[in-house]
């Protein structure tokens, strides 16, 4: 689930019910914002594209590319798009420690599931004024 859609629906639960408590909530969510670029000098500025080039081939895969990246940011010659995404495609493969695997995914999706009819269901139940 992007984050986004979790703001939402963490919002509708919010919203709809202020029977649940928010500090699950959020532990249910994990919301966490996006990752950001922390990098804020440009080490790499003076030297051109060949160089960097070379750096990018001697890193090791699982090191950090955010400064190669921030840096390819502010470039617009050929060279430095084509080397942009090549490290923006290997970073995609790459899994991340937070992320959760299918099984656990599924079990989110099924409980959030749940979650939602239940309270659909109270919510019905209040409207008719069963409950």
């Amino acid at each position: 689930m992007k984050y986004q859609e979790k703001v939402r629906v963490f919002l509708l639960f919010f919203l709809l019910s202020p029977i649940i408590d928010q500090d699950d909530l959020l532990e249910f969510f994990k919301m966490s914002p996006p990752k950001k670029i922390t990098t804020k000098k440009r080490p790499f500025f003076k030297l051109p594209i060949n160089q960097i080039e070379q750096i990018y081939q001697t890193r090791e895969s699982s090191e950090d590319m955010s400064d190669i990246l921030y840096e390819l940011s502010f470039r617009r010659t050929i060279r430095s798009k084509d080397l942009m995404k090549k490290i923006k495609n290997t970073e995609e493969k790459k899994p991340t420690p937070n992320t959760l695997d299918s099984s656990q995914d599924k079990s989110n999706d099924n409980l959030f599931r749940f979650a939602v009819i239940g309270m659909l269901f109270i919510i019905t139940l209040k409207v008719l004024e069963i409950f």
